[in-house]
């Protein structure tokens, strides 16, 4: 919930801020804000899609380990961190060019959540927006 936000506001209101009060290049409308939710949704996904990974690998893992007959195997989010930092890399998506066993292993799936969040973003910010104005 935190990073998701605080990616939010900081997409929208940098991307604000830099197009319009600082250098003019768009003026508030409807283009400013559409422009500025993307950079919005942008930053909510890039925020919120590592603990999003490793918290999906995780539920998976513990669920794996449950229903087989090693009961007593330990799944923690730091194990399941280091495992996703420690992968090769996978080949996929626009992060493929990237090395493995980095941080940006952390990033899988970000093109998906950037697609997700983007239509709710701009619609958020328009209503943030229109609100504002009255």
């Amino acid at each position: 919930g935190a990073a998701v936000t605080a990616g939010q506001f900081m997409g929208y209101d940098l991307a604000k801020t830099h197009l319009n009060q600082r250098n003019k290049i768009l003026d508030d409308g409807p283009l400013l804000h559409t422009v500025s939710a993307v950079c919005a949704a942008f930053g909510a996904a890039t925020c919120c899609c590592p603990f999003d990974y490793v918290m999906t690998k995780y539920q998976v893992q513990k669920a794996a380990a449950a229903s087989t007959t090693h009961q007593h195997t330990h799944v923690s989010l730091m194990s399941v961190a280091r495992e996703i930092f420690h992968e090769p890399a996978t080949g996929k998506g626009f992060l493929r060019a990237l090395p493995g066993g980095s941080l940006f292993n952390f990033y899988a799936g970000l093109e998906s959540g950037l697609l997700r969040v983007s239509a709710h973003m701009k619609k958020a910010c328009h209503t943030y927006e229109g609100g504002m104005s009255h």
